[in-house]
């Protein structure tokens, strides 16, 4: 057998450095395959409180509505 010309500690940190390159091409790969994917998707989605802030917003504005009953009710037809 050859003895190796390398220490011990150099060769953990080259095996250190293959890890972490190694490790940051997966990573790029699991976000380009999957979560990029995923994010685009959700932001076309509508939020699910959007119905409740309109429906708070709308009756907000009938405190200040002449008619306030009037106004709850045709707040409450819209929710």
């Amino acid at each position: 057998m050859t003895a190796s010309k390398q220490s011990p500690l150099a060769r953990l940190m080259l095996f250190l450095v293959f890890l972490a390159a190694a490790g940051s091409i997966v990573a790029g790969v699991h976000y380009y395959a999957i979560d990029l994917p995923l994010q685009e998707h959700i932001s076309t989605l509508q939020p699910e409180n959007a119905a409740f802030i309109g429906c708070e917003k709308c009756r907000f504005a009938c405190t200040y509505s002449p008619t306030p009953i009037t106004c709850l009710n045709d707040c409450d037809l819209v929710c």
